[in-house]
């Protein structure tokens, strides 16, 4: 998940930046991008324009998402760990023991305000578009969670270049996206690119409110790169043959201009994992596929760059990129499950839908994931994937911009987490009665920090030493606290036993500490059970 926030902020106010030079702010989410995929972390895939803003800020090696969409999504925007939310797990997760446990209603519940009902409540415009994944009924909507304006894909995925039934890990049958617009049922139009239509549309949101003599705030969810791997031929054209030599020296070279960018110390290259075959184990065949695969990625991820680039050309010309804050994340971890595993009767679908053969991979009727040996690539350094406590499935690049801040090193450690951005956003907007929720004693306080203290210098650290933070997901249970983490994974097998590693010395979250540091084992032990209890966190096995 990467997470970008990226401002300027001037002096001249516009009418776009509403009454008493309230700032604007975009949030845009990027889905299923993983660490190393843009060009400021070490990818091959050019990223120019994130790339371009990031250099004029610090960007983040410690930022934490969460294992999955709608989780992180909940956290973001509500600044509430996601098991108070109604997102404690998946919609598609939830089973008959889930029901009646509060904060696993399997959508966002009524005991969290949104940034966008805070914004709106002191006079900004609030806008969506793209993917929601927090709710399918119209009293779940965006409609009904502070967005004036919205145009929400409302489930978890979605082709991007056409509206074809399609399937979901999870669910059963093959049955169309569905999308509204203001709350009403949408239909898509027949040129459809999801990537190029959600930035478009808030385009058009903005321009339309112009006149109003307020602020906006803008969330601009894009549904790339998350699975069906889909691209317009120019797009995918451009990185014809960069993947032919496999993920294992992809992998190699990503770490290479890692250690040459300063990223991260302690660079080290993961080992294969045995949940995926060595390139060199693959015929020819299959090898084309697998860059085929990974050519329509990097079409998905440069294409996202490139209307990143198309809105803040926009706010430039309109006389409002001086006064607007850009937020850029991802909300998890890169996708490494085999799709045929992954979905029910896969093999039934050609009748149904999509056209799997691999020289229609990446077209508008074909349905291709990356897979587990790329899903390493984009991880790079870490190990594990969507899905995952591991720093692989968690651990997302943080690029933060702010033309007050001078930062004297391009990349900061700091622990910060998903949960940090709405307070970050409230005091951005300077509201005492967003950050006091509205006047409510129903709903829960956000449990982040504003990272503008730690921005602007006023602070060496956004939480204190002592901070620690707890994420859980079917199982899979981690927590985070200084160089220290203590991890409870699962394996195909079942549960692993509860191990402890030191982040910075092992990335890869190999060398288990737990009996060379028993004490330090307990404290974090006894860490997760205080957050456990705080969050209402249900787990099945103990």
């Amino acid at each position: 998940m990467v997470a970008v926030l990226l401002c300027a902020c001037g002096a001249n106010s516009t009418l776009e930046s509403g009454a008493a030079n309230q700032p604007n702010i975009l949030l845009i989410v990027a889905d299923d991008l993983g660490f190393s995929d843009l060009g400021v972390y070490g990818s091959e895939i050019e990223t120019p324009r994130i790339d371009e803003l990031a250099h004029h800020g610090q960007a983040f090696t410690n930022f934490y998402a969460a294992p999955t969409c709608s989780p992180a999504r909940a956290m973001l925007l509500t600044g509430v760990d996601s098991h108070l939310t109604g997102l404690g797990t998946m919609a598609e997760r939830r089973t008959a023991a889930h029901e009646g446990i509060p904060g696993y209603e399997g959508h966002l519940n009524d005991e969290v305000l949104t940034v966008a009902e805070r914004l709106r409540e002191i006079g900004y415009r609030t806008y969506m578009t793209g993917k929601w994944h927090l709710g399918l009924s119209f009293e779940t909507n965006p409609v009904r969670r502070g967005f004036e304006r919205s145009f929400a894909l409302l489930s978890g995925g979605a082709f991007h270049l056409s509206d074809l039934p399609t399937a979901h890990p999870g669910l059963t049958g093959v049955k169309k996206a569905r999308y509204t617009e203001n709350g009403e049922p949408a239909e898509l139009p027949s040129d459809f690119y999801s990537t190029r239509f959600f930035a478009d549309r808030l385009i058009e949101y903005i321009e339309e409110g112009r006149d109003l003599g307020r602020p906006f705030f803008a969330y601009l969810a894009f549904t790339a790169p998350h699975f069906p791997l889909q691209a317009p031929n120019a797009s995918i054209a451009k990185q014809a043959g960069r993947y032919d030599a496999g993920y294992n020296q992809i992998h190699k070279r990503r770490l290479a201009r890692m250690r040459a960018m300063g990223v991260l110390d302690g660079l080290d290259e993961v080992p294969e994992a045995d949940w995926y075959a060595p390139w060199h184990s693959l015929a020819e065949g299959e090898k084309r596929v697998e860059s085929r695969r990974m050519e329509v990625y990097a079409a998905m991820i440069a294409d996202l760059d490139a209307y990143v680039g198309k809105v803040v050309d926009y706010l430039k010309n309109i006389g409002a990129f001086e006064n607007t804050y850009i937020i850029f994340l991802s909300d998890n971890g890169p996708e490494g499950r085999n799709v045929a595993q992954s979905i029910r009767a896969i093999e039934d679908w050609p009748d149904l839908c999509c056209d799997r053969r691999p020289e229609n991979i990446g077209a508008a009727d074909s349905y291709e994931w990356t897979g587990s040996g790329w899903a390493r690539v984009s991880a790079t350094p870490f190990r594990g994937r969507k899905g995952s406590a591991l720093d692989g499935g968690l651990r997302v690049p943080a690029i933060i911009s702010h033309i007050e801040t001078q930062f004297a090193a391009p990349y900061s450690d700091e622990l910060v987490t998903i949960r940090d951005i709405l307070p970050t956003i409230l005091d951005i907007a300077s509201s005492d009665a967003a950050q006091t929720n509205m006047g409510r004693s129903d709903v829960h306080e956000p449990s982040g920090a504003s990272l503008l203290p730690y921005l602007r210098g006023d602070s060496r650290s956004v939480h204190g030493g002592d901070y620690a933070a707890g994420w859980e997901l079917s199982g899979r249970r981690a927590v985070r606290q200084g160089e220290w983490k203590l991890l409870r994974e699962s394996t195909p097998g079942g549960l692993q036993d509860w191990a402890l590693y030191n982040t910075p010395e092992d990335l890869g979250e190999r060398h288990d500490l737990s009996g060379r540091h028993p004490e330090k084992f307990a404290q974090l032990l006894a860490i997760w059970e205080t957050y456990r209890a705080e969050n209402g966190v249900y787990v099945a096995q103990p």
